[in-house]
């Protein structure tokens, strides 16, 4: 007769056993994907940079960070944009230019911490930020282009004009102003009437001196006589 016992009689030596492992495979694969889905352990390979070439440097990067290449490089474009900032008339791309400088600083924080990786939202906002930029630059370079173009034609129409009036150019202002070598003169004489009657002012004046005559004064209300009334003269006619 063959032995038997309570876990041979439930049916669970066996079905308990392969459920437990299942089980613990699974708690391995979830712990696996917390610490390495997002954030990888860089530190596993312990490697002495100042051995490594410039070749080897790349491969580096390449593997462990490969969106470091592309943030230096917007961080690199971002100093040229910078540096000409006061010749940029166009507030709305200066205004994503500093969106972008402060996501770029963000993520320097976060990799100097050593807590980015490749999908994080800081890389994906960067790229949609440049993104915006390339393609308002691509809007202002067809304006200016439109802009040189119409003043080209502008000046081939001007240049067409002066070619047809017999091979001479109208004068500008500056040669209008032009008066050659003609002796300056004071700016009384250049006017005849003021000239005139300044002068008779000044003959009027030294006369007046001369003969002792006061200067008539501008007054609001009589002051009287300067030199007397006489009381016998009569200036008036009498009706008769």
């Amino acid at each position: 007769m063959a032995s038997w016992s309570k876990k041979d009689y439930y049916q669970g030596s066996e079905s308990e056993s392969e459920e437990e492992i299942a089980i613990e495979k699974l708690k391995e694969r979830e712990n696996i994907l917390k610490e390495d889905d997002f954030f990888p352990d860089l530190g596993q390979e312990e490697l002495n940079y100042n051995d490594l070439t410039e070749d080897e440097l790349l491969e580096v990067i390449e593997r462990d960070s490969p969106e470091l290449m592309g943030i230096l490089e917007s961080v690199k474009n971002l100093t040229i944009i910078s540096k000409n900032a006061k010749s940029i008339k166009d507030t709305v791309g200066i205004k994503y230019c500093q969106l972008l400088a402060m996501n770029l600083s963000y993520y320097m924080l976060l990799k100097s911490k050593g807590k980015i990786a490749a999908n994080h939202p800081v890389v994906t906002s960067i790229k949609n930020i440049e993104k915006i930029i390339i393609s308002r630059g691509k809007q202002r370079g067809n304006d200016i282009l439109i802009e040189e173009n119409i003043k080209e034609n502008k000046d081939h129409e001007i240049k067409e004009t002066q070619d047809e009036r017999k091979g001479k150019r109208e004068i500008d202002e500056k040669i209008k102003k032009n008066k050659g070598i003609v002796k300056k003169r004071k700016k009384i004489e250049r006017n005849v009437r003021v000239k005139n009657k300044m002068k008779y002012l000044k003959k009027l004046k030294i006369r007046r001196s001369t003969l002792g005559i006061k200067e008539p004064r501008n007054q609001d209300h009589y002051e009287g006589e300067t030199t007397g009334i006489r009381k016998n003269l009569i200036k008036s006619v009498k009706l008769t």
